[in-house]
């Protein structure tokens, strides 16, 4: 599992499953600088060799989940001049960084 993309102006960080099965990411999270912002995922599974985007800021208002595209929240949540994602797993083990 790693965090495969990041676009601060478009608000969205990318996950991407490397391994050869799926993966429940329920308990994960993704944080950023200072853990300003959390998302947690709930009930969502990863195929392998599929990715996700997690989105935010005003375009995620009032979008609806699909196998590719989450939307957590309306408001801005990177910083356009720089911001780091972290990426945890449910037991809270850091597995990525971007």
């Amino acid at each position: 599992m790693e965090i495969s993309g990041l676009s601060l102006g478009d608000e969205w960080v990318e996950i991407t499953n490397l391994g050869s099965s799926s993966v429940s990411l329920n308990g994960w999270r993704i944080e950023d600088d200072g853990v300003t912002h959390t998302y947690t995922f709930s009930s969502f599974t990863l195929g392998p060799g599929a990715s996700v985007k997690i989105h935010s800021g005003p375009d995620a208002k009032g979008m609806s989940d699909t196998s590719t595209d989450l939307y957590w929240t309306s408001q801005y949540v990177r910083n356009n001049d720089g911001d780091t994602a972290f990426l945890y797993d449910a037991s809270g083990k850091l597995v990525d960084t971007c």
